[in-house]
Parts: structure tokens; C-alpha cells; sequence
């Protein structure tokens, strides 16, 4: 076959069609019936990889496929919700990952901004219920940072919100380890969180 270089191919185009090229010379002597030919099915392959290298992929990837593929992964893979050093030495988490890409780090982050919204922020459902949009939001990044424990911990903070004194709930929040750990983070949302 006499191909032209409109353009470079890359190696596995190449590949592929030197392949097929000897597929096609073997199949003019097979003494199989065209219909059985075992080198027809290789030859099928090669044409579904061309089309796949030029974008035209004919198979379907339903919902069912991806679900059963999903647990087919988790199976083989397992579960960590920590880092861990798999046998390679290589640090994994989850189901097999060592990294994570920013537009799904975004899908995971919103879902644990979600569960707090929905599992955590009602514990606080007193606090909660005078703040404006901006403080409320702060209150969200306090708990995703702190956690739930580390929030009920700022008693006066909490009281000091009940009755809107919010240049109380500033110094609370710089009162505190949390600002010494996370020294600027705090002051901005202390600073955010007394003008609301």
C-alpha cells in the first residue's frame, strides 16, 4: 500500500498499517473459507483501530457498561480513605489513584461542601439562623477546615453570633490555636466575618 505524507503519522498508525499490509498479502493465499478466516477477524480488529485513531469509534458505552466497569475497579482495586504506599512504594488513595486531576478535585470538594451543608451545618441550626450569606459561608469554611468538633469549641464565638456582636466574633476567632496554626486564613475570615 503506497501512502502519501500529507502529514506525519504517528507511530501506531504506522504500525497498524504495516500490519495491515501483511494481513492483506497473507490473505490472498489462505486456504480457509473466507467466512472462517481467522485473519478476518484480525483485520476487523485493525479497522476498528483506524477508526479509533481517526475519532470514529462505532462502540456504544452505555450506563450499564460504565456501572459494571466501576465495580469491576473497586473490586480489583479496594478502598483507601488515606494515603497509603502500595507495593511499588508509590502513594495511592481511594480506588487506585496517585493523583488527582483539578476538575475532579472540584466534584469532590463540592460534595463534602454539600455534606456539611446537609449533615453538619443543622447542628448549628441556633448560630446558623442571623447570619447573612457572607458570614454563613465563612461559618461553612470554618467547619470544612475545623471540622464539627473543632467549631463547637469556639463557645464564645457561637454566643457572641446569637446576639450580633460580630467585633466579639472577631476576636474569638483570633483568639484562638486555629489562629496560630492557619495565621492568615484566620485574620481574613475574622476581618470578612466582623463587616459580614
Amino acid at each position: 500500500m503506497e501512502m502519501t505524507n500529507k502529514r506525519s503519522m504517528s507511530s501506531i498508525e504506522e504500525v497498524v498499517i504495516n500490519d495491515l499490509d501483511i494481513l492483506l498479502g497473507m490473505a490472498k493465499n489462505c486456504p480457509h473459507d473466507g467466512g472462517k478466516c481467522p485473519l478476518l477477524y484480525r483485520l476487523f480488529a485493525i479497522k476498528r483501530a483506524l477508526k479509533i485513531i481517526e475519532g470514529k469509534a462505532e462502540m456504544a458505552i452505555t450506563p450499564e457498561f460504565l456501572e459494571v466497569l466501576k465495580y469491576r475497579h473497586k473490586e480489583s482495586e479496594g478502598f483507601r480513605a488515606v494515603p497509603y504506599q502500595d507495593t511499588e512504594g508509590v502513594w495511592t488513595f481511594g480506588h487506585g489513584f496517585t493523583r488527582i486531576e483539578k476538575d475532579e478535585a472540584d466534584v469532590v470538594l463540592q460534595m463534602k461542601l454539600l455534606k456539611i451543608i446537609e449533615g453538619d451545618l443543622p447542628i448549628f441550626a441556633e448560630e446558623i439562623g442571623s447570619l447573612n450569606e457572607k458570614r454563613l459561608m465563612i461559618f461553612i469554611e470554618m467547619i470544612y477546615q475545623l471540622g464539627v468538633a473543632g467549631v463547637k469549641k469556639f463557645k464564645k464565638f457561637r454566643k457572641a453570633i446569637l446576639v450580633d456582636d460580630w467585633l466579639e466574633c472577631k476576636a474569638q476567632m483570633l483568639d484562638s490555636r486555629w489562629h496560630v496554626q492557619t495565621t492568615n486564613r484566620c485574620e481574613k475570615l475574622a476581618k470578612e466575618f466582623e463587616r459580614g
